[in-house]
């Protein structure tokens, strides 16, 4: 049925858009009408916007409750942003877009990380003096560690929290890689599983993330210019020769299983040549404990304290 109305009046007050103030626009009275709620729902279920439309002819407005009735009719079930809904209850905020709910958002962890506390990178690099020559006597190769000391600490790893969508859907945080602490022998971790010390002095390795630790160093081949000099706090077996020009230092035993040739070797332990040592007249012998060899050849002795065993000197 047609019914007459001020077109003008409207018109101004859609331009004006104070709709806060309702329009009459004729004396007619008209159907009853209830306020009622449009719900504009985000399609990935983030956000609903809401827009409330006034009750005509005396219809009943809308409490807290009969909102969240009708937005659980929805199926929104999640995230209400109750202050806002509030707000409207009070101030019959009509045909205003108001943000009724809302996701609630992941807290995305982190990975666990290990931070080591030795040099993990050690290898074989020659000094570069001030003067600009070249030291292949000290290359720095070994990670000395004392008994007792911290190897490295586990951050453990932060799930995190998942969030949910307006509709309850689980929003998952983010994947985080889990880690532990693994080591071989010579090694305790702290009770919580975070910390790792060392059982022994001596030196330290990480191979394919796990801590190794010996007090007893290995060089499988010559002492030369591809290892340096030997500066060990504990026990040092050479498989090969010591050349001349060189250093073997330890505080424990050294074991050569080749020919010690003008070389220096101190041990705070004993001296154990499998062969013997052909000295040039520059090789030099110092054991607090034992010095063993098959054959001693122009070396200096230092004094030990234990005894000089040989079969042949010259």
């Amino acid at each position: 049925k047609h019914i007459e109305y001020d077109v003008q009046r409207l018109n101004s007050y859609i331009f004006e858009g104070n709709y806060n103030m309702q329009l009459k626009l004729n004396n007619k009275r008209g159907l009853r009408q209830n306020e009622h709620l449009k719900l504009e729902i985000d399609r990935y279920g983030m956000r609903v916007v809401g827009k409330f439309f006034a009750p005509t002819n005396d219809g009943s407005e809308m409490t807290l409750e009969d909102i969240i009735e009708e937005m659980k009719r929805n199926n929104i079930v999640s995230g209400y942003i109750l202050k806002n809904i509030k707000i409207h209850v009070k101030a019959r905020l009509y045909c205003t877009d108001i943000l009724i709910a809302k996701a609630i958002k992941p807290i995305h962890g982190h990975d666990a990380s290990i931070e080591y506390f030795f040099d993990t990178q050690a290898v074989a690099k020659p000094k570069l003096n001030e003067d600009g020559t070249v030291d292949f006597h000290q290359l720095g190769n070994i990670s000395h560690v004392a008994k007792g000391e911290r190897l490295a600490h586990l951050t453990p790893v932060d799930f995190g929290k998942p969030g949910k969508d307006v509709f309850g859907r689980v929003i998952p945080a983010k994947k985080v890689a889990r880690k532990v602490l693994k080591h071989g022998r010579n090694i305790t971790l702290s009770e919580d599983k975070l910390d790792m010390y060392s059982d022994v002095s001596g030196h330290a390795t990480l191979i394919e993330g796990t801590v190794y630790v010996s007090d007893v160093y290995e060089v499988p081949n010559n002492i030369d210019a591809s290892t340096g000099d030997i500066n060990y706090n504990g026990n040092v077996t050479i498989k090969g020769n010591v050349n001349t020009g060189y250093a073997v230092r330890a505080t424990g035993d050294v074991v050569v299983e080749g020919i010690v040739e003008g070389a220096t070797i101190v041990a705070g332990g004993d001296i154990t040549l499998r062969r013997g040592v052909q000295g040039m007249f520059r090789a030099k012998l110092t054991a607090k404990g034992d010095i063993v060899s098959r054959f001693i050849e122009n070396c200096e002795l230092g004094k030990a304290d234990g005894t000089i065993s040989t079969d042949a000197i010259m």
